[in-house]
């Protein structure tokens, strides 16, 4: 059994040439032969239903013998990053259970997208050590009608 790897990349600029900026980086992906491709990613425009700030690029894939992050994907990541117009990142991966994210210096003050640099990491241990807020036992709780 492998984990699933699932994030977002949000950005807070809500004009249309940020997310030209980013559906263009996207696009540039290849769609087969590397860890990060195009087929990944979906990106939600700004609205007030889905996403009221900015917009949201969101991913996640299921690859085998995948236990843990891989070093080459978290390369191939911080490289996309590195090209996108971006404020924040996060990524779990649900077998080790691990988080991590990362932020860029933020969008809102610049006139017009370009590529960010990443500011910050964070690694955070898994959850699966976690204990549940409210424990629910394995009864059907009824739906209210």
């Amino acid at each position: 059994m492998s984990g699933i790897l699932y994030g977002f990349i949000h950005c807070f600029k809500a004009t249309q040439d940020a997310e030209a900026h980013n559906q263009a980086v996207l696009q540039s992906l290849p769609l087969t032969g590397a860890l990060i491709i195009r087929p990944l990613f979906s990106v939600l425009p700004n609205s007030r239903g889905h996403c009221y700030y900015g917009h949201l690029m969101h991913f996640s894939s299921f690859m085998k013998d995948s236990y843990g992050f891989d070093e080459c994907w978290l390369e191939q990541y911080e490289a996309l990053l590195e090209r996108l117009f971006w404020d924040s990142s996060e990524v779990l991966h649900t077998y080790c259970g691990e988080r991590r994210t990362w932020g860029s210096k933020g969008t809102t003050e610049l006139s017009r997208p370009t590529a960010m640099n990443i500011c910050t990491r964070s690694r955070y241990p898994s959850y699966h050590d976690l204990q549940p807020i409210v424990d629910v036992d394995a009864a059907i709780i009824p739906r209210k009608t």
